[in-house]
């Protein structure tokens, strides 16, 4: 996401614990995208990333929102959001890359054409099945 989008939200979202202790606090978030209103839940923008210290802290380093340093790194699992910091501008504005948090809660389509005018992107919630 844009750096100035993330910054936002680092004052909307409250201090995750890194033991997921209040992962049932967090809010959902909701955006328009092509008109349509779409809500992700916490499942969708915080993860809960296991293994060893060291890979957990190489997780880290490639979020925006960093974990303390050291802190739940004792734990086996830490809990982290998911958002990685994307400043890239193009012709129609700042460059958002939804990725699998959203895939996780969405199916999309995507429809192909050579003319640019004619390619879609369709959208329904993704079922538990």
């Amino acid at each position: 996401a844009p750096s100035h989008a993330l910054q936002g939200l680092q004052y909307l979202l409250p201090k995750l614990n890194e033991n997921c202790s209040n992962f049932a606090d967090l809010p959902d978030l909701e955006f328009t995208l092509g008109g349509r209103r779409l809500t992700l839940p916490p499942e969708a923008y915080a993860m809960r990333v296991m293994g060893t210290a060291e890979e957990r802290a190489q997780v880290a380093s490639l979020l925006h929102f960093q974990p303390r340093k050291g802190v739940g790194m004792t734990l086996s699992s830490t809990c982290m959001y998911a958002f990685i910091k994307l400043d890239h501008h193009t012709d129609y504005g700042p460059l958002w890359i939804m990725g699998m948090p959203f895939f996780r809660f969405f199916h999309v389509t995507f429809g192909l054409s050579a003319n640019p005018a004619d390619r879609r992107i369709w959208l329904s919630g993704a079922s538990e099945s």
